[in-house]
């Protein structure tokens, strides 16, 4: 089966019409009120916890810390009981931090604590001084810059090595969650977080239950953040859990997956339960993973087709784990997913039909983003002679044409099978593909569209589209990230950015607040 052909782009980009008036930056925010019909669900994408993210979950920074040494050697070196590495004399093991984050971060005190014997340094050019030292203890000032935080385990005495070590990030030490403080104020109010980044489902190698991250591992970054720490964050703000299966997971990491969830999401949350992400993606290795099953199995002899239907009886097999583990608190508790394509139909009707999965799951999810077609490399010069005010004329088109027929196709669907339609991601795409992402042109005009203020517009207009047409919980993509030419995925590029220069965030937050009477901040 074809992907859908989409619009000509000269079509998006032809003049706006009157009923795009409403976008133009002389008239931007002064909408009509949000109509109370019109509200919904909102959920958010939470980035991968890594040293190059501004997203900055933990107190600690040494959750997302890079180990890194000058060769492989550490490979064969023994390691603490948490994990941490134990370089023997005369090496040394830099970690880095605050990677690329263009000076995005606070400034102030930072402290570094540590158990066992030896000798901690932090250096690179944005430590301004060193405040203090003393046994397992140091504190730096920090002045924000490009340049990133190096903490190197210069000596650790074997018999007594440096473990339990932790980078606190300015006023965080004697907190006593794990979390952020600023890291949490700004999720206030999301419906739902998606884990699938936070988890590092993409290309996930977890099998075993004994393979998967722990709360005890010194850094949260091997495999992805812990579930017992997701699951402590949506229990913390209150929120529903989207959690994304390993794509290779066996049945009994499915179970104790299913228990833990179980026994630790409160009651009152809804746990939304995904095979991995994006089956359908092939620069996925789940995707071809999928795709070789699918043929091995003998469900299609088209690769595209079976590795779809791979999706649908691996997703039935994990939704019948969990109807077992949660037994007669399934339909309350447990929202089973099943993830198709936004851009082709087809795919969300072949994962309910084959094998009649659809039976078995509660929701069709997709990701409705608009104006992917704008990074295309085809189209580069059009994009750049028509401008922000051209790229904007042809975003509007895009998201009450395209995207909004999309949007229509995928409700009949959930309709025609008494099943929910909800988004795993969405929003703006805006990124060069097919060696656009290298045209340092269209990656300024693309970061600019995402800091004008008529980017809030559309997000209106399309939040609007979706709940119009039968939309349900749409969580966002994503919650915190650097810009760069790969595409402006976060709402906010840092975690502290201004409402007036982060539309996305600033119009979630609007639909959100306008339904408890608050003020977006």
């Amino acid at each position: 089966m074809t992907i859908p052909k989409f619009l000509a782009l000269a079509a998006l980009m032809a003049s706006a019409t009157a009923s795009c008036a409403q976008n133009t930056p002389e008239n931007a925010g002064q909408r009509a009120p949000l109509n109370p019909h019109l509200q919904h669900r909102i959920g958010m994408n939470l980035s991968s916890n890594v040293d190059y993210s501004s997203q900055f979950a933990f107190a600690d920074l040494w959750r997302s810390a890079r180990p890194w040494t000058p060769d492989n050697s550490h490979l064969n070196w023994p390691t603490t009981e948490d994990g941490t590495l134990v370089p023997p004399p005369g090496k040394v093991l830099d970690h880095y931090l605050l990677t690329d984050l263009r000076g995005w971060y606070p400034a102030g005190k930072y402290v570094i604590t540590w158990q066992g014997e030896g000798e901690v340094e932090a250096r690179k050019f944005n430590v301004k001084r060193e405040i203090s030292r003393g046994p397992g203890r140091l504190e730096i000032e920090i002045e924000p810059s490009n340049n990133a935080l190096v903490v190197t385990i210069a000596r650790s005495n074997p018999d007594n090595p440096i473990r339990d070590l932790h980078v606190w990030m300015p006023g965080t030490e004697d907190l006593k969650s794990v979390w952020n403080p600023a890291f949490l104020e700004r999720l206030k109010g999301f419906e739902a977080l998606r884990f699938m980044d936070f988890g590092e489902a993409n290309n996930s190698t977890l099998q075993k239950w004994s393979e998967r991250p722990k709360p005890s591992d010194a850094r949260w970054n091997n495999h992805g953040v812990p579930l017992e720490i997701q699951i402590e964050l949506a229990n913390t703000l209150e929120t529903d859990a989207w959690f994304c299966v390993p794509h290779l997971a066996d049945d009994d990491y499915v179970r104790e997956m299913a228990r833990l969830i179980k026994a630790n999401l409160k009651p009152e949350a809804k746990a939304y339960i995904e095979l991995s992400n994006e089956i359908w993606n092939g620069m996925f290795a789940q995707s071809r993973y999928a795709e070789k099953r699918g043929v091995e199995l003998g469900l299609d002899a088209n690769g595209f087709t079976a590795k779809l239907n791979w999706q649908a009886r691996r997703s039935k097999e994990i939704f019948a784990i969990f109807d077992e583990v949660f037994g007669a608190e399934r339909e309350n508790r447990v929202v089973r997913v099943l993830a198709g394509q936004a851009g082709n139909p087809w795919v969300a009707g072949q994962l309910l039909s084959f094998e009649n999965a659809g039976k078995s799951a509660d929701a069709i999810a997709i990701a409705p983003y608009f104006g992917h077609w704008f990074g295309d490399a085809a189209n580069t010069e059009k994009v750049l002679a028509g401008g922000l005010d051209g790229l904007f004329e042809g975003l509007s088109r895009d998201v009450d044409g395209e995207n909004l027929n999309l949007i229509k196709a995928h409700a009949k669907l959930a309709r025609d099978n008494g099943l929910e339609l909800i988004a795993y991601e969405g929003g703006q795409h805006l990124s060069g593909t097919g060696g656009a992402e290298n045209n340092d042109k269209l990656t300024s005009l693309f970061h600019r569209a995402n800091t004008d203020a008529r980017m809030k517009e559309l997000y209106f207009r399309h939040h609007e589209n979706w709940v119009k047409n039968g939309g349900g919980l749409y969580a966002a993509f994503a919650f915190v990230a650097i810009p760069s030419k790969w595409g402006s995925w976060g709402t906010l590029r840092y975690l502290d950015e201004p409402l007036e220069t982060a539309p996305k965030f600033a119009a979630l937050r609007e639909i959100l607040d306008a339904q408890k009477g608050q003020t977006a901040k």
